[in-house]
């Protein structure tokens, strides 16, 4: 099962860019682009993982399940992208940075839920969680830099789907 989940996000990719050449750009599924779909996707998948994960074993994972269902709305409805147009409407003579702060927001609170995750993680879960912040981390870098929409989705894409190959294998 451990590479079911990811196996099947990275065919929906590779069939919806081959049927959809344009990618990252325009409409896929009702979503801005293939790469927001499929994070939409693992996120969905990683909330239902650790919500199912809280039946087997402490409670503790609902926490987890309602961080990453966070991190959907988030998502889909754009929020931190809202926020960020407000304060540079709101506060234009403000630094790049201060527009950037839900995202940094966001990516410091991405970071102690992995933490807290790889408290919780097997041993042997525990690089691939770290491979994930990393990826995670990147994306930050390259949205908060605008280094370009690509990088960043990829990278994004590689987080989350090392989560659910982690989260996956957490219930063999």
């Amino acid at each position: 099962m451990r590479w079911t989940l990811p196996a099947l996000f990275f065919t929906i990719l590779v069939i919806s860019l081959w049927l959809h050449p344009q990618g990252v750009s325009g409409t896929f599924a009702g979503e801005q682009s293939v790469a927001t779909f499929l994070s939409a996707a693992a996120l969905l998948t990683l909330a239902v993982l650790c919500w199912v994960k809280s039946f087997h074993d402490e409670k503790r994972w609902l926490v987890f399940s309602l961080f990453f269902f966070i991190a959907l709305v988030d998502e889909v409805f754009m929020l931190h992208e809202h926020i960020k147009d407000l304060l540079i409407f709101k506060f234009p003579e403000h630094p790049h940075l201060f527009h950037e702060s839900a995202t940094l927001v966001s990516g410091i609170v991405g970071a102690v839920v992995c933490v807290m995750l790889v408290r919780q993680m097997q041993s042997e879960n525990k690089k691939m969680i770290y491979l994930s912040a990393v990826a995670g981390a990147g994306s930050l870098f390259c949205d908060v830099l605008s280094l370009g929409i690509i990088p960043e989705e990829i990278l994004k894409l590689v987080a989350e789907l090392v989560a659910v190959y982690v989260l996956s294998g957490e219930f063999e």
